[in-house]
């Protein structure tokens, strides 16, 4: 499922804006949803990990619906798919440590 959404966001990427791979700003949407990710999976039932990766996910798409409004950024395709990444290697990992 996690590769599924994955593959997906990285098709939609072909029609993104002009938006650099490898930004900082990558790095950061990555760790925080991480942590969103994890955090997630400690919280909710060991068996709800589509749940902890929705959960993870809601303030990345948050922001970027924020900044598709006027006077933002604008939405970035890119940045929804390092939340993604994070929030599904976030929810892998705590699931893999877990108990």
């Amino acid at each position: 499922m996690i590769r599924t959404i994955a593959f997906a966001l990285m098709m939609i990427c072909t029609a993104a804006r002009a938006d650099d791979w490898t930004g900082p700003d990558k790095a950061k949407h990555f760790g925080v949803s991480f942590a969103l990710g994890a955090g997630a999976q400690l919280i909710l039932p060991e068996d709800k990990p589509v749940a902890a990766f929705a959960l993870a996910m809601m303030p990345g798409l948050a922001k970027e619906l924020s900044d598709s409004r006027k006077g933002g950024s604008g939405f970035s395709v890119k940045d929804l798919a390092a939340d993604a990444a994070g929030a599904a290697l976030g929810v892998y990992v705590t699931r893999t440590v877990q108990v």
